[in-house]
């Protein structure tokens, strides 16, 4: 098994015969951008890993973290959120305890934010906002509930704190570089 996202990529490319250049073409995206996936300076966006996965008819779950066959079946898709905030909190490699410690917001508070339980006041998203240096936009922006989509799809049944060690791994392997 590859160990990185980019090297996963990177190796279907090269096992298909493709270019950076080719492979971006077909995707929608620059040589330089595939370039900087493939040597893990950079993340694929939702859109990349959706359209690699579309055109190749590659399981997002090997992508991510390479621990199915590539050519799996898909998992059915799971709704997403209907906001961003645990994305971005586990993408920081927080748990919901972390955050509530870096804002004076409870646990339960977050917990409720992230289901999109309308309850939730907007100054509740605002201390997580702050607390995840994102902005409200970011929190609610559409095209990033595509992304928690795509990795619900992706990662299936997989336990949000194994979600929050990939997080962590990232930004550990990210960091070393």
């Amino acid at each position: 098994m590859t160990s990185t996202i980019g090297e996963r990529i990177r190796d279907f490319r090269k096992s298909q015969r493709l270019s950076q250049a080719a492979l971006g073409k077909e995707l929608g995206f620059s040589q330089g951008m595939v370039g900087f996936i493939e040597s893990d300076e950079k993340l694929p966006s939702t859109r990349f890993v959706e359209a690699f996965c579309s055109r190749f008819g590659v399981n997002p779950n090997w992508v991510l973290n390479g621990t199915e066959p590539r050519d799996a079946p898909q998992k059915p898709l799971v709704e997403g959120q209907a906001n961003n905030l645990a994305f971005y909190r586990a993408m920081r490699g927080y748990t919901q305890s972390d955050l509530s410690a870096r804002t004076d917001v409870s646990v339960n508070q977050i917990e409720a934010a992230e289901i999109g339980d309308p309850s939730v006041t907007m100054e509740v998203f605002q201390k997580c906002a702050q607390a995840l240096d994102v902005t409200l936009a970011q929190i609610f922006d559409e095209p990033r509930r595509n992304v928690e989509k795509h990795l619900a799809k992706a990662l299936g049944d997989v336990p949000l704190e194994r979600l929050i060690e990939i997080a962590r791994n990232v930004k550990s392997d990210l960091g070393s570089k």
